[in-house]
C-alpha cells in the first residue's frame, strides 16, 4: 500500500506515504543540506520541517504529521487534498450566483495548493471587474480541514466606463478611432473590452500600441481610466506587384 511506502531524502530525513515525492535538487539540499557548502553542511530537524511542509503543500499535502526520532525527522505525510467547495462571503448580490457557478465549475475537485489558491482569486477579480466592479479587492484564507476555500470580496461599487481622458494623438482626428471602441460611456466597465480596444487599434497600425491606466481612490469609491498611445512608425512593410 502507498501508505506503508517510504522515501529516505537523506539519512536525516524519511517521507513516509509515498516512494517518490518528487523534490527538485534543490529542495533537496534546502531539507538534507549540502556537505560541499559549509552554510548548509547540517541543516537542523526544525528548519528542514520548515521548508519540508511547503514543499508538501505545493503538492497538495495540507496534513502531514511530523516526528524527530534522535536525529531522524519522519514526515508523515497523508493524502493530498482536493478543493471541495468555494464559500463566498460579502459577494455583490447580482453577479455573486454566476460567479460562484463559474468557479465551481472550473475548480472543484483540482488538487488544493498554493497555486490553486492564487488561481481561484485570479478568476474571481476578472469575473468582478468584468462586471463593473473595477476597483475589487478580492481576499482569501484556506480551511484545510473542510478542504475549502473562502473568498472575501472588497470594494465592491459598480462603475461605468464614463467619461475617460484619451491622450491626442499629432494630425489625427479624435474621432476616427470611435469604430474601436467596443464600448459605450454609460456601459458598466469591463476589463475584457478594454483588451479588445488595445486589439483593434493594433491591427489597425495607426499607432504601435496602446494602454490603459487605472486609479482607484478614495478606498475604492473613486475610479479613474485613461488612455495613452504608443506612437511610432509602421512595423510591418507591404509590397505589391503589377502597375
Amino acid at each position: 500500500l502507498i501508505l506503508h511506502a517510504k522515501q529516505e531524502i537523506c539519512s536525516e530525513v524519511i517521507v513516509h506515504g509515498t516512494r517518490d515525492l518528487g523534490l527538485t535538487d534543490i529542495e533537496k539540499r534546502l531539507v538534507c543540506g549540502d556537505k560541499k557548502v559549509d552554510a548548509y553542511k547540517e541543516i537542523p530537524a526544525y528548519q528542514a520541517q520548515y521548508f519540508l511542509t511547503g514543499f508538501l503543500q505545493s503538492r497538495s499535502y495540507l496534513n502531514p504529521r511530523f516526528e524527530i526520532d534522535g536525529e531522524v525527522l519522519h514526515a508523515h505525510i497523508g493524502e493530498k487534498s482536493h478543493l471541495k467547495e468555494i464559500e463566498m462571503l460579502f459577494g455583490p448580490g447580482e453577479v455573486y450566483d454566476e460567479i460562484h457557478q463559474n468557479l465551481r465549475r472550473l475548480y472543484r475537485g483540482k488538487e488544493l495548493h498554493p497555486g490553486l489558491i492564487d488561481e481561484v482569486e485570479s478568476e474571481a477579480l476578472s469575473l468582478l471587474r468584468q462586471n463593473g466592479y473595477a476597483c475589487a479587492k478580492v481576499e482569501s484564507e484556506v480551511d484545510v480541514s473542510r478542504e475549502m476555500i473562502r473568498l472575501r470580496f472588497l470594494r465592491t461599487k459598480v462603475f461605468n466606463f464614463d467619461e475617460f481622458e484619451r491622450e491626442k494623438i499629432d494630425g489625427l482626428n479624435e474621432n476616427a478611432l470611435a469604430r474601436t471602441y467596443p464600448f459605450k460611456y454609460d456601459q458598466k466597465f469591463d476589463e475584457k473590452l478594454l483588451r479588445l480596444n488595445e486589439k483593434r487599434l493594433t491591427r489597425m497600425e495607426v499607432v504601435q500600441g496602446t494602454y490603459y491606466l487605472e486609479e482607484c481612490l478614495d478606498e475604492g469609491e473613486t475610479f479613474k481610466l485613461s488612455q495613452r498611445f504608443l506612437v511610432g512608425p509602421p512595423r510591418t512593410l507591404r509590397f505589391g506587384v503589377g502597375a
